[in-house]
């Protein structure tokens, strides 16, 4: 079972509130869950930069928890995201910066945390990655999770 397919399942799922699966979307979610929770531990990766990302990615984190609740969240985010169960390795949401002189002050800071981040998908693994806002940051950080 990927994670990847079980957030595409959560994402239908808490967008529109139902956890019926159909021919059109696959298995239910609490199906898919219960399939991931058989094989091992899910390790997911979450990026929220902004307070607004930081509530979504927290509201993902508890719909995920209700159908997997052995789950591992860790990444970069805020209060709400520790308040839900995440690890963080660095409070992303206090640095919410905007114009670019903002961005160039802080330049080594974000350069760190992208390195951070492929260091994170190196050793750790994570069988999932979800950016949520925050693109300036986000892309570079997927494209180290696609290369790992």
């Amino acid at each position: 079972m990927s994670a990847v397919r079980l957030l595409k399942s959560a994402r239908f799922w808490y967008g529109n509130g139902s956890d019926s699966g159909g021919p059109e979307h696959g298995p239910s979610f609490p199906a898919l869950c219960m399939e991931a929770s058989e094989t091992r531990q899910m390790r997911i990766f979450i990026s929220a930069g902004e307070p607004s990302g930081d509530l979504h990615a927290a509201n993902l984190i508890h719909a995920l928890r209700e159908r997997a609740p052995d789950a591992e969240f860790t990444g970069y985010g805020g209060s709400k995201m520790t308040e839900a169960g995440a690890v963080l390795k660095y409070p992303l949401v206090n640095l919410a910066v905007m114009w670019f002189l903002s961005v160039f002050q802080n330049i080594v800071t974000f350069v760190r945390l992208i390195f951070l981040a492929d260091r994170c998908f190196r050793d750790e693994k994570p069988d999932a990655v979800v950016l949520v806002d925050y693109p300036g940051l986000n892309w570079w950080i997927a494209r180290r999770a696609k290369a790992r």
